[in-house]
């Protein structure tokens, strides 16, 4: 039998927390002064008070800070049993203010930490509505200095004493010896002025008071300003507002979320706003969170300002949108940090203009703010640090929501730009530039035209006029090899796109591969069971064992067979040399370019054609061709998900002097604008939305330079029934 124990000590116990525990949490909880001072304006807010009165006073060693709100103010029982008591649920439960229905703000029960940071001694004065009972308290940081200490041990005297002549409110008054920096006053105000919703919309009657005197400053010696919310720069090039909200869609006979948004620009001409409704997709990993305003502005780095009537040059504007907040996020009329705050990238908008810089915005080109509804009904919560929301599948679909709306606004910056011939200069096909490179004829006219002014001779003048073409001869062949080893990479860059198809493809029956040896070892082991047993082949068991292991064995030749098809398609793709131009079928290039795309083309209930001249050829690099249908097939897979008639055609004709392809789907189509200028074709433009895996923009550009190296073009066109493209080869 076991020993038996003797109990030497046994009771119950409590945890009791060290005295310094209360300042230990505050630290971890409270970031800064700034975020302690907006906790406790929060405190106001929560308090319907309308008017919150901050003071600041500095001088060598001593900062004393006073906020002060006419709100309800607390009872003695309050004070007592919950300002006292840190962290209670009180305002979770109660949600909504006590006069005025405010959301509350300050929902997490730590304004006496804020109260902690900012200094050593805090007096809390507060006078309740009702009874107009004023209780005060006095608490020395000081005294929880100590882990020899317990939060029991510290005695904190609580009176309260009637006080006809006070009027509602709280006071806190705070003696602390941090001197706070002229910088660190600047960033307090500009915080002050974030925290505040900047909609015209929102009816905002609560108003804070600054008031600043610190010695030794010339900026603070005396400042008093009533703080007013950050203006919406109204001197943005573009802007995209409006809602985002989950709908009826009778179509659908669903709900979907539906954005419903005016595009417009402000000093730059021939654009007027642009209405458009859209629908917002979210995808795996994203959740709805509740209806959103949206407000954001946009500006070019390369453009004047003008405010007031008064230009500001590209050098000062520059330095002026260095201070843009980027995109905030507001709640019931109060920013929610850090969202908004300088050089805090939360939608990685730098990352997407360094993928693609041609048509993307970085964060110091944007001001905005997105209104949120409160946590309950939008699911974003906040952290306990107060610090911004909890990264999960609600938070996801807020950057989709914002990141779709700045989509649209980029998308009309670009045709903005491009129409105008801002920015970059109109583009060139590469293949055109390199024929521009290797043109002398420019060259050899204007030496031609200085040696005729020095009166040359005929002789040297041919001399020269001979070294100039046996160099540009050269230069030629030289930009021969380039064109083969660009055309090389955007294969590889094609293959890498397709890529995703293959392994899609290739599973299935690289799974079948992988189990049929399993069950071709357990059937031939039973095979030589039987053989020994019998010794006859015509028995009828064996020869079923028979068969069933040559099903197998012909499946798996099936299986290999569609691996094999799949790495002759990708081969030219893959091919480390560039061939010669040859003589092609096109119609049989099209098709093994449909052919890559079988499964997904089946999978997507899409059916296709090709008519016309199918048996039309042409003498140049087929992979260009190959290249050129798989974009275009891997475009409209894309574009035709989103529709209900799902086809593609291609029809072939042959003309005297051209050969002529019409490719065409029914898919979404290409808006007139697009068609009119072309802008599809351009490196880095694409009209897929924020999260499509291939929205790159390099798809058509890739096919527009492979056809240029063959002598072909294409353009799009308009079509009611969905996008087309006109392919024109001219016969050499």
């Amino acid at each position: 039998m076991p020993k038996e124990r003797t109990i030497i000590n046994s009771g119950y116990y409590y945890i009791k927390p060290a005295a310094n525990h209360i300042l230990t949490i505050g630290k971890g909880i409270i970031k800064d002064a700034y975020t302690a001072i907006l906790e406790l304006v929060k405190n106001s807010y929560d308090a319907d008070a309308e008017n919150v009165h901050i003071k600041i006073k500095c001088t060598p060693n001593l900062v004393q800070i006073s906020i002060a709100d006419d709100g309800h103010g607390m009872s003695f029982q309050v004070v007592t049993e919950k300002w006292m008591v840190p962290s209670t649920a009180e305002k979770i439960r109660q949600k909504k203010s006590v006069l005025k229905k405010r959301p509350l703000q300050g929902r997490k029960g730590i304004g006496r930490y804020a109260a902690s940071i900012l200094g050593n001694e805090l007096t809390l004065k507060t006078t309740e509505r009702d009874s107009l009972v004023t209780t005060e308290l006095l608490i020395d940081w000081r005294d929880f200095n100590s882990d020899k200490k317990y939060l029991e041990d510290i005695d904190i005297l609580i009176e309260s004493y009637k006080n006809e002549t006070a009027t509602s409110g709280t006071e806190l008054y705070i003696l602390g010896d941090k001197i706070w920096t002229d910088k660190e006053l600047s960033d307090l105000i500009l915080s002050l002025k974030r925290l505040i919703s900047p909609f015209d919309e929102i009816e905002n009657d609560f108003n804070i008071f600054l008031d600043i005197t610190k010695e030794d400053s010339d900026k603070y010696a005396s400042f008093s300003e009533k703080i007013s919310p950050l203006p919406i720069l109204e001197y943005y090039h573009y802007r995209v507002s409006g809602s985002i909200k989950l709908l009826y869609n009778s179509k659908q006979d669903r709900k979907v979320l539906t954005a419903k948004l005016t595009l417009e620009n402000n000093q730059l001409t021939n654009f007027l706003p642009v209405k458009i409704e859209k629908e917002i997709i979210l995808d795996e990993g994203e959740a709805y969170c509740g209806d959103v305003k949206i407000d954001i502005r946009a500006f070019d780095l390369d453009e004047d300002l003008v405010i007031k009537d008064n230009k500001i040059g590209v050098d000062e504007a520059k330095q002026l949108l260095k201070e843009l907040p980027g995109i905030a996020v507001i709640r019931e009329g109060f920013r929610v940090r850090p969202y908004g705050d300088k050089k805090v990238d939360w939608l990685d908008l730098n990352t997407r203009r360094y993928n693609n810089p041609t048509l993307r915005l970085s964060v110091n080109q944007v001001a905005g703010f997105v209104s949120v509804l409160q946590e309950d009904e939008s699911h974003l919560e906040e952290k306990a640090t107060r610090e911004g929301f909890k990264e999960d599948e609600h938070y996801e679909g807020l950057k989709r929501y914002i990141l779709d709306a700045l989509f649209y606004l980029e998308d009309l910056r670009y045709k903005f730009r491009r129409l105008h011939n801002k920015g970059r200069k109109t583009h060139k096909t590469i293949t055109e530039q390199i024929a521009d490179i290797s043109n002398f004829d420019s060259l050899t006219d204007r030496v031609q035209q200085v040696l005729t002014k020095g009166h040359v001779s005929d002789s040297i003048s041919m001399e020269l006029k001979g070294i100039i073409d046996e160099e540009a001869k050269v230069k030629e062949e030289q930009l021969s090899q380039i064109k083969k080893t660009i055309a090389q990479y955007e294969g590889q860059v094609t293959l890498g796109r397709i890529m995703s198809v293959v392994l899609h493809e290739g599973r299935k029956p690289l799974n079948a591969l992988r189990q049929h040896p399993k069950f071709i070892a357990e059937w031939t082991k039973e095979f030589l069971f039987l053989l020994s047993r019998h010794f006859l082949f015509e028995d009828k068991e064996l020869t079923l064992l028979r068969e069933k292991i040559l099903d197998r064995l012909n499946d798996n030749k099936m299986q290999a067979e569609i691996f094999v098809g799949i790495f002759k398609k990708l081969e030219p793709l893959a091919n480390s040399k560039r061939p010669s131009p040859r003589e092609f079928e096109i119609n049989k290039t099209i098709s093994e370019a449909f052919k890559l795309f079988e499964f997904e083309l089946s999978e997507n209930n899409i059916s296709f054609g090709i008519s016309g001249h199918t048996g039309v050829f042409f003498k140049g690099w087929e992979v260009d061709f190959f290249i050129v249908f798989a974009n275009l097939i891997e475009n409209s897979i894309y574009w035709l998900s989103q529709s209900s008639d799902k086809k593609i055609d291609v029809i072939i004709i042959q003309e005297e002097e051209k050969i002529t392809i019409d490719y065409s789907d029914t898919g979404t189509g290409i808006d007139e604008e697009n068609i009119e200028t072309q802008n599809i074709f351009d490196p880095g433009y694409s009209t897929k939305k924020v999260g499509d895996v291939a929205g790159t923009g390099l798809g058509l550009s890739i096919v527009g330079e492979a056809l240029a190296r063959n002598g072909a073009t294409i353009r799009a066109v308009s079509n009611d029934q969905g996008a087309n493209f006109i392919i024109e080869i001219l016969k050499k």
